[in-house]
């Protein structure tokens, strides 16, 4: 469902700048026509403006998107709360300014004076998909500005129909309005008619394992889950190995959704994926350039997987992939055995991280540093990483997005084949559905 566009009146009718008065500030006038309109009839004893306009949100829905004059790169996006009564603070939950909301006072919402209405506007991209929440009356103290506290005043936005639970919670509980996002998307944000399985789309078939390692120490035996496509004799198909299996892939991301609509539109190949788990502590001892982890998958999991199900995996069509630090100990399997894994597909991959297994090498990115160092494989990379993922966070002020583009120039300089392509959304789910089936694609592709 897409939002549709009111017309921003123009900038010059709009008093944009905060005014000084002695010592007194002035806040600046609502930069959305709609609020601004509010504004001017109330202020003409219009005493009808308030509802009309909570009617007019209620059938055009949230947040307000407006066309900017002059400008055809971005629109003014505006998030409304209907005060109840008993409102002190709302803070909108999405890093559009690059740090965090709850101490960024350009994502606290203002009350618009004499009226129930809060709001607040931020001017994105027209090809914007973002993931966000509702803190209402948030913890005043610094110390309570993260944790469960803020956690429970989180809410989905009421006027949003697009809503997205995290059903991968096991103690989801639709009750809990906390455990519920908003997904806020601009008018730019292409079609994606992968995400839901289509009518007449044959499904594959999905078994779940305890696979018994001798490797792995932590989570083992460990839950995998094997998907193989319909209708197909076995012999030398696409293979994907998917981390984060158990909850990104499966409960976050429709993925055997994706992998049914694309294979019944010829989209991508035959195609078994493998859905590895990497939940509780086990995931940041896989993650770490884990050695043992490696051998897991290349001497245990993927013969065992080619035996139960009797097909052969050929390395130039065996790719493997995952999100964040999923991505980086993709990237890292396929750097140390470039004979297994032919290709990578990485979402939001976590290049930015040092080694701290290698003490004589423990920089930021430390990964790009070995790819630019060593031979050249045959490995191909699908990149793709979000705008809004450009923090810093630790590892010497290296962002996400900055370690993403330098690992490209990187693998590019050595003549790797890459495909890279960014979206603007953040460090979630909701991004990393959108940008999956172009990378499926470009993995799987006939």
């Amino acid at each position: 469902m897409k939002m549709r566009l009111f017309q921003l009146a123009p900038l010059a009718t709009i008093l944009l700048s905060t005014i000084t008065v002695g010592l007194r500030q002035v806040d600046k006038a609502p930069e959305s026509s709609l609020v601004a309109a509010v504004q001017r009839d109330m202020a003409a004893g219009k005493a009808s403006a308030q509802d009309e306009f909570w009617k007019l949100v209620e059938q055009k829905k949230a947040p307000i998107i407006e066309k900017i004059p002059g400008n055809d790169k971005q629109v003014l996006a505006t998030f409304v709360w209907k005060d109840n009564g008993d409102t002190k603070n709302v803070i909108v939950n999405a890093r559009v300014n690059g740090i965090d909301p709850a101490s960024d006072s350009r994502s606290h919402m203002r009350r618009l004076p004499g009226t129930n209405i809060w709001y607040l506007s931020h001017r994105l991209p027209i090809d914007a998909e973002i993931l966000y929440q509702f803190f209402v009356n948030p913890p005043e103290s610094n110390a309570g500005q993260s944790g469960p506290a803020l956690q429970l005043a989180a809410r989905p936005d009421p006027f949003n129909p697009i809503q997205y639970p995290d059903k991968s919670d096991p103690l989801f509980d639709p009750s809990q309005p906390w455990r519920t996002g908003s997904i806020a998307q601009m008018p730019g944000v292409p079609e994606n008619p992968w995400l839901t399985r289509k009518s007449g789309v044959v499904t594959g078939s999905m078994h779940e394992h305890a696979f018994k390692s001798a490797f792995l120490k932590m989570a083992n035996p460990r839950k995998i889950w094997v998907y193989t496509p319909p209708g197909e004799q076995l012999q030398k198909p696409n293979v994907l190995i998917l981390f984060d299996g158990g909850t990104t892939y499966q409960n976050r991301i429709p993925t055997t959704a994706i992998l049914d609509n694309l294979y019944a539109a010829h989209k991508i190949g035959h195609t078994v994926a493998i859905f590895v788990d990497n939940g509780g502590a086990a995931r940041a001892s896989d993650m770490n350039f884990n050695d043992a982890f490696v051998k897991f998958l290349t001497d245990e999991l993927l013969p065992w997987v080619q035996h139960e199900y009797k097909f052969v995996a050929d390395p130039s069509r065996t790719a493997v992939g995952g999100d964040s630090l999923c991505r980086l100990i993709g990237a890292y399997a396929a750097l140390r055995r470039p004979d297994v894994f032919g290709k990578v597909l990485s979402q939001s991959g976590a290049f930015q991280f040092s080694n701290k297994n290698d003490a004589d090498n423990d920089e930021p990115e430390w990964l790009a540093r070995q790819f630019a160092q060593r031979p050249k494989s045959n490995v191909f990379f699908c990149l793709e990483v979000g705008r809004m993922e450009d923090r810093p966070e630790g590892n010497g002020g290296t962002t996400l997005l900055a370690s993403n583009r330098h690992l490209r120039d990187v693998l590019m300089a050595k003549g790797y084949g890459v495909h890279y392509f960014e979206v603007y959304g953040d460090h979630d789910p909701v991004h990393w559905r959108r940008a999956l089936p172009e990378a499926l694609m470009v993995i799987l592709g006939n």
